[in-house]
C-alpha cells in the first residue's frame, strides 16, 4: 500500500473513531509532512488531488456527526446502532476459547458466566466456529501460545480486532461481535445489534457521494443481508447488486464488506446519548478561575452594524495594556493573573474575536487578522486611549503584528506569552511538539488538512472533555501536563474551553485559517520594542525562533521563566506582570510606534 492510500485509510479511520486522532498525530505526521509539502509544491499533483478530496469527505463526516449532536430530535432511530462497549454485552475470552469474565450486559442478553465456553453461546454453528478460530488466532498471534502482556508498541503493529456477522439462535437476530485485543493480550468480544440509522443515509450521501441504490446496498450489508438477499430485495440482479457494492467500497475508501461494515459501525458508535461538555460553572475558588466575568463584558457596536465585545479590568487610569487571547482557551484570563495585574496598576482591555463571548463572524471574504485590527482600531478611539501596550498570547501575538501595522502611532511595545513567532525554515517545524507541527505544516501547505485536524482534535473534546484533549496536545510536555493535572489550573483551562464554544463550535479553524503562511511576517518590523516570555521547557521550541529574529536586527528581547513550557500564563502571573511593568518602563509616555506599510 502507498503512502497516499496508507494515510487516506487513517484519515478516515480518524473520521469515524476520533479516539484515534492521537495515533495520527504520533504515527503520521511524518507522511503528512511529506505529502503536505509535495502539495505546496504542486497542488494540481494528482495524488495529492486525491488526498485533499479525501480529507474532504472525511472532514464533512465529521461535520455532520458534530452536527447531529446537537440536534433535540428523537433519537430512536438510533437506538439500536449504539456501539458504546458500556452499554453492550462484553466478555473477556481466553485462548482456550473460554469466557474468563462477563459484564452484566452479557449475562442477561445471553446467559453466559465466567467459565462457560464460545460454544455456549446462542449464535449460529458458524458464527460459533469462526469466533472460537479468530480467538486463538488472534492470541497466539500476538501473544504465543497463551496470554502474556504485551508492549503498546507491539500491540500497534498487527492488526487487532476482527468483525464477525452472527445470527441468534432463539430469535434470529442479527449481530456483528467485534474481537478486540487489548494491551495485556486479553481479547474482548463485543457483540453490537446493528441497524442501519435513518441519519446515516444523508450522511454517507453527504460525506462520500453514495447513489440512494448505493446507500441501500450498503444498508443491507451492515444489517447482515447477502448479495442475493439484497438483490431478491431490491429485485435486482445479482451483477447490479455487485457492481454496486464495489462503487460503495471505492466512494467510502472501504476494501471489502467488512471494512464498509467496520466503517458503519463507527460512524453509529459516534453519536453519543447526550454530548460531553466542560463544565461551564466549574470553580477552583468561590470566587471562580478566570476572569473577566460575564459582568464585566460590554458590546461596542461597530459601522458596519457587527458588534465587539470587550472588557475592562484594572485601574481606570491604568496604564493600558490590549490583551489579545489565544485560539483555544479564548479571553479567559487566570484570576490570579488579573489580580496581579490590578495590583500593579494596569489598565486590560481585553476584546474577544469572532466566535468567543457571542462575537458575530466577520463579513464573508474577510481576513481575520485584518478584520480584528480595524475593530480594534475603533475600540481604541471609541475608549480615546493612546500610549498603549498590546500583549498578545500565542497567536494574539500575531493579531497584535496586524493592530500595529494597521494604527502604528497608538502603541508603544509589545509582549508575547509564549507568541507564535514566524517560522524560518522547515527545521524550526520539525522541532515543534507533534500536534504543533501537524498544525503548522497544515497552515502552510493544505487548508483543507488544516480543517479536518481541528475538528477531529476538538472531536475528542466532544466525546471526552477538556483534559483528553488538552493532555493529546501538550502530552510531549512535561511542565505543561503538570500543570494540567493541577485541580485549580484545570479548573480554569475547562472553564476557559466551555467559554470558548468547545467542540465543533469552537473557532479554532477560522483562527488559524488565515494565519499569515509567510514564513517570515512583515509584521516584525515593529518600530516598537518587543518583548517574548518565554517557557525554558517548551515543547516547540520557540527560542531558536527568537534568536534567529534577534539576528536578523529585529528589536525582541526575551526572557526564558524556569520550568516552564506553553502554559505558564497559569503559574506565572507575577513574572507576566513584572514583564509587563518593565517594559513600560523601557518607553516613553508619548507613542512610538513607527508607520508601517498596510497589508493588502
Amino acid at each position: 500500500m502507498s503512502d497516499e492510500s496508507e494515510i487516506i485509510q487513517s484519515v478516515y479511520a480518524v473520521a469515524v473513531e476520533p479516539e484515534r486522532y492521537d495515533d495520527l498525530v504520533t504515527n503520521w505526521v511524518a507522511k503528512l509532512s511529506a505529502a503536505l509539502f509535495a502539495y505546496q509544491d504542486n497542488p494540481q499533483d494528482s495524488e495529492s488531488a486525491a488526498l485533499n478530496d479525501h480529507v474532504a469527505r472525511a472532514t464533512k463526516v465529521i461535520s455532520l456527526l458534530a452536527a447531529s449532536q446537537e440536534d433535540d430530535a428523537p433519537n430512536e432511530a438510533l437506538s439500536a446502532a449504539r456501539a458504546h462497549p458500556e452499554a453492550q454485552p462484553v466478555m473477556r475470552v481466553d485462548h482456550n476459547g473460554e469466557l474468563t469474565s462477563c459484564n452484566s450486559s452479557a449475562t442477561q442478553a445471553y446467559g453466559v458466566k465466567a467459565g462457560d465456553k464460545i460454544l455456549d453461546l446462542p449464535f449460529d454453528a458458524a458464527a460459533q466456529r469462526t469466533i472460537h478460530a479468530l480467538a486463538v488466532k488472534l492470541i497466539r498471534e500476538q501473544a504465543g501460545a497463551a496470554p502474556a502482556r504485551l508492549s503498546r508498541a507491539n500491540i500497534s503493529k498487527a492488526p487487532s480486532t476482527s468483525l464477525v456477522h452472527a445470527v441468534h439462535k432463539d430469535s434470529g437476530q442479527t449481530l456483528y461481535l467485534s474481537l478486540v485485543m487489548d494491551e495485556h493480550a486479553e481479547l474482548h468480544l463485543i457483540s453490537t445489534d446493528i441497524v442501519w440509522p435513518e441519519r446515516l443515509d444523508q450522511l454517507m450521501s453527504d460525506s462520500f457521494g453514495l447513489t440512494k441504490a448505493e446507500r441501500d446496498v450498503g444498508k443491507g450489508l451492515v444489517e447482515g443481508s447477502t448479495m442475493h438477499d439484497i438483490a431478491a430485495s431490491r429485485s435486482s440482479s445479482i451483477a447490479t447488486v455487485r457492481a454496486q457494492a464495489r462503487s460503495l467500497f471505492e466512494k467510502t475508501a472501504t476494501n471489502s464488506q467488512r471494512e464498509f461494515m467496520r466503517m458503519a459501525i463507527g460512524l453509529s458508535a459516534l453519536y453519543p446519548d447526550t454530548p460531553v461538555v466542560a463544565p461551564l460553572d466549574v470553580a477552583a475558588t468561590a470566587r471562580g478561575p478566570i476572569l473577566p466575568a460575564s459582568e464585566d463584558w460590554q458590546v461596542l457596536p461597530l459601522r458596519d452594524g457587527r458588534g465587539l465585545p470587550y472588557a475592562l479590568l484594572g485601574d481606570p487610569n491604568g496604564r493600558p495594556c490590549l490583551y489579545l487571547h489565544d485560539a483555544i482557551f479564548g479571553p479567559a484570563l487566570p484570576r490570579e493573573l488579573v489580580e496581579e495585574a490590578v495590583r500593579a496598576g494596569l489598565r486590560l482591555i481585553v476584546p474577544a474575536r469572532q466566535g468567543w463571548r457571542g462575537a458575530p463572524d466577520y463579513p464573508q471574504g474577510s481576513n481575520a487578522f485584518l478584520q480584528f485590527a480595524s475593530d480594534c482600531k475603533e475600540l481604541m478611539r471609541f475608549l480615546k486611549l493612546d500610549g498603549v501596550l498590546l500583549v498578545g498570547r500565542v497567536i494574539g501575538a500575531t493579531y497584535a503584528f496586524e493592530i500595529l501595522r494597521n494604527d502604528p502611532a497608538r502603541y508603544v511595545g509589545l509582549l508575547g506569552i509564549s507568541p507564535a513567532l514566524p517560522i524560518g525554515e522547515r527545521e524550526d517545524i520539525n522541532r515543534m511538539a507533534p500536534h504543533h507541527r501537524l498544525l503548522t505544516i497544515s497552515i502552510g501547505a493544505n487548508p483543507t488538512l488544516l480543517n479536518f485536524v481541528t475538528r477531529a482534535g476538538f472531536a475528542i473534546y466532544d466525546r471526552f472533555g477538556a483534559e483528553r484533549l488538552l493532555k493529546m496536545i501538550y502530552r510531549s510536555s512535561k511542565a505543561d501536563l503538570k500543570l494540567i493535572d493541577t485541580p485549580a489550573t484545570f479548573a480554569a483551562m475547562s472553564t476557559g474551553l466551555a467559554l470558548s464554544g468547545g467542540g465543533s463550535k469552537h473557532p479554532f479553524y477560522k483562527e488559524l485559517k488565515d494565519r499569515p503562511s509567510e514564513y517570515w511576517h512583515p509584521g516584525m518590523e515593529l518600530g516598537v520594542p518587543f518583548h517574548a516570555l518565554l517557557g525554558e521547557r517548551d515543547p516547540s521550541a520557540r527560542q531558536r525562533r527568537a534568536e534567529r529574529m534577534v539576528e536578523l536586527g529585529v528589536d525582541l528581547t526575551y526572557t526564558l521563566l524556569p520550568d516552564a513550557g506553553e502554559l505558564f500564563v497559569h503559574s506565572h502571573g507575577e513574572a507576566i506582570v513584572e514583564a509587563i511593568c518593565a517594559l513600560f518602563d523601557r518607553v516613553t509616555e508619548n507613542p512610538s510606534g513607527t508607520a508601517l506599510p498596510v497589508r493588502d
